[in-house]
């Protein structure tokens, strides 16, 4: 039986090309965190200065999320050539697409801008986390994915750090977008010696020459759930209703805390940097603790947490700052762990010629549901004449739903082998 190594020993007890993988994946995440943070963040300076309205903004904030949908294509694409090319390819892109949305000077121009800003950027999770997912011994998976989390809440924090600056910095919020360009041009520069993973390599000896079109590439996403339906929907059933709920709430948050509990941006940034630094130990833990005890049980107890805190975050009033500080902490935490979970399954639930575009399949139905979501909330807002935190708290209550659904339909998949979990050969169920 494979020994296993503490919460901190895992690094170590990594080989040199399971590390090498890991950091250059991991690099990747910090840039996407960041810019999935930065529209939620600084939303109230965004809609100040192109003269966005409450009534409308939550429908545009679901557009953004559906550019979601691009990204299977990507993520098909990369089940035929190959990881690797992909992977430099969405940073490109993703750099042009930030640089677009620095510039521009309508409500509907922003939406545009972060449509294709989201589509590189969730094809890069999805790919990430399969390359990871692929690359690592399995007793060390749920470790390694949870440290992509922890990467990921490490860029929250530096859009944290970086949102507290923005009533000083030059242009605003749009020099927040400006400082991330560099940074995904570096890493795409650097992925140049990113191997292609073994497992698809293996499995795809005349990946790098593909034939035919687009059609070619997309043959995966009907494969997928043509072969698959069983294990296809049952994902699609436990991550919707925790993208419905929950979406709204991080999205709307730092809105809120300035014009709910009175915070002013540099204490917001103060606020989302101490969740950024406590989701980079606490998705470890996350983590780590799904290898020993299941992925089930932590996604149970990761959803509890992130919607009782944006409960009380916007069922409370009049509480001081530093409690809503400490119960946000713990809401962003639950929310990260339960979004690296299922992230984790849905790279494990399907065999390796599928991987890529289970995992944006899965990336999919997580924010089509955000946005419909966001669109609820804007009926609630406007037809039903709710407060904000009223539709949000309704929202919220479709988590429990989620967990319900993950322990009924979807089988465990700690510390088994991806070929035992899902074999080439297997047909649905």
């Amino acid at each position: 039986m494979t020994k296993r190594p503490g919460l901190f020993g895992m690094v170590k007890s990594m080989t040199a090309e399971e590390r090498r993988v890991v950091l250059l994946v991991s690099i990747a995440f910090i840039l996407i965190q960041y810019d999935h943070a930065l529209y939620g963040i600084a939303l109230a300076q965004i809609q100040q200065d192109l003269g966005w309205s409450d009534d409308n903004v939550g429908a545009g904030l679901s557009i953004i999320r559906l550019g979601a949908i691009p990204a299977i294509i990507l993520a098909a694409m990369a089940d035929k050539v190959g990881r690797r090319k992909l992977l430099i390819a969405t940073m490109i892109l993703s750099a042009v697409a930030t640089l677009g949305t620095s510039l521009v000077q309508t409500p509907e121009q922003f939406v545009m801008a972060q449509f294709w800003t989201k589509s590189f950027a969730f094809a890069e999770e999805a790919l990430s986390i399969v390359v990871v997912a692929e690359s690592v011994r399995p007793h060390m998976r749920g470790w390694a994915v949870g440290f992509l989390a922890s990467m990921g809440g490490l860029g929250s924090g530096l859009a944290s750090i970086a949102f507290g600056f923005v009533d000083v910095l030059p242009f605003g919020w749009r020099a927040l977008y400006v400082l991330g360009i560099g940074p995904l041009l570096l890493v795409a520069w650097l992925r140049r010696s990113l191997p292609e993973t073994q497992k698809f390599a293996a499995d795809h000896p005349d990946a790098e020459k593909p034939k035919g079109g687009l059609f070619v590439h997309l043959q995966p996403v009907v494969r997928l759930v043509r072969d698959y339906p069983g294990r296809a929907m049952a994902l699609a059933a436990c991550v919707a209703p925790f993208g419905l709920a929950v979406t709204p709430a991080v999205l709307f948050m730092s809105k809120y805390l300035q014009e709910g509990h009175g915070f002013s941006p540099d204490q917001v940034g103060t606020t989302y940097l101490l969740g950024g630094v406590f989701a980079i130990f606490g998705n470890l833990l996350a983590g780590w603790l799904s290898d020993r005890v299941g992925r089930k049980p932590t996604i149970t107890f990761s959803l509890f947490v992130t919607t009782g805190g944006f409960f009380l975050l916007y069922g409370l009033s009049d509480i001081p700052v530093l409690a809503v500080s400490v119960i946000w902490v713990f809401a962003i935490f639950g929310y990260f762990s339960g979004e690296i979970m299922y992230n984790a399954l849905g790279s494990e639930l399907f065999p390796t010629s599928y991987r890529s575009t289970a995992s944006t399949f899965r990336l999919i139905v997580y924010t089509v549901s955000g946005s419909i979501g966001l669109l609820l909330q804007s009926v609630l807002y406007t037809q039903f004449g709710l407060e904000t935190q009223e539709t949000l708290m309704i929202l919220l209550m479709g988590t429990p739903i989620s967990i319900f659904v993950t322990w009924l339909l979807l089988p465990e998949t700690a510390n088994r082998d991806l070929d035992e979990i899902a074999p080439e050969v297997v047909k649905g169920l």
